[in-house]
């Protein structure tokens, strides 16, 4: 386990000289880079989905007092 070796009593840590004994799997490039392709499309909506909730929580706030005090009817 990682936090086995994390040092630190406040707040645990790796330091570069723990992290280079470790030994990772690393997938070939084209695996690397077919997974950035996939993750990015899936960041960019995510980032998407932000905007548009903002967006629609700004309407959200405008109208809803109107709503409540009746200037306005659905």
């Amino acid at each position: 386990m990682v936090e086995a070796h994390a040092v630190g009593s406040t707040r645990p840590s790796l330091n570069t000289q723990l992290l280079a004994s470790f030994k990772f799997l690393v997938p070939p490039a084209e695996i690397q880079h077919q997974f950035s392709r996939i993750a990015s499309k899936l960041d960019a909506q995510v980032q998407n989905n932000h905007a548009e909730n903002r967006k629609l929580a700004e309407i959200r706030d405008y109208l809803l007092p109107k709503l409540l005090s009746g200037e306005i009817e659905v």
